[in-house]
């Protein structure tokens, strides 16, 4: 549907393309929702306790300037012993399109050996400019892989991208489209 309207309370807000009104509404209520924390639940075998989102400074909570790293902090509890599992995060676009998805075992495989209770700490950084500016969602799910959910959380948090510093933002003045914001070297030779 590429028009949407934005009502509130039967007055209308936002009246445009689908990707702006939308993404208007998700930044309505961003700055609320970018460390949430989880009650503990000892009868999962695994179970997020907290999930925050930021950029590494002490700017406002789930506002992530572009040239800053994405960091992604999880603190979890095992509860009982389990093998073959992992920690993962999904990453979902204002329009649930899900952007990257990034699993603790990745690089790792031996953490899908065999784990013992305890709490936990799990960091991921994503790389600064990846994430074009906009509105995004984080999923945080726990187990084995395709085959069983110990604990998962849908859309628990939205952080958003903006981009004040860049050189681009200098000469262009408007978002570029696109999901992906990484800026990538050129080569450029003149010709005989």
């Amino acid at each position: 549907c590429p028009r949407c309207l934005w009502l509130d309370q039967g007055r209308l807000v936002a009246d445009g393309s689908s990707s702006e009104v939308v993404g208007g509404y998700l930044r309505s209520s961003t700055s609320a929702i970018a460390d949430v924390a989880v009650p503990p639940d000892a009868t999962s075998a695994m179970r997020l306790r907290r999930v925050r989102v930021s950029d590494g400074t002490d700017g406002p909570p789930g506002i992530i300037e572009f040239s800053r790293p994405v960091v992604v902090e999880l603190e979890y509890d095992i509860n009982r012993a389990v093998n073959s599992s992992h920690v993962a995060v999904f990453i979902h676009d204002g329009e649930g399109v899900c952007v990257l998805g990034s699993g603790d075992a990745d690089l790792e495989p031996a953490r899908l050996d065999r784990r013992a209770p305890g709490r936990f700490r799990a960091r991921v950084a994503l790389p600064p400019a990846l994430l074009n500016e906009g509105t995004y969602s984080l999923t945080v799910t726990m187990g084995v892989p395709y085959a069983e959910v110990y604990d998962r959380h849908e859309s628990i948090l939205q952080f958003e991208v903006v981009d004040q510093t860049s050189l681009r933002r200098e000469y262009q003045h408007h978002r570029r489209p696109g999901l992906l914001g990484i800026e990538l070297p050129w080569s450029v030779e003149g010709l005989p």
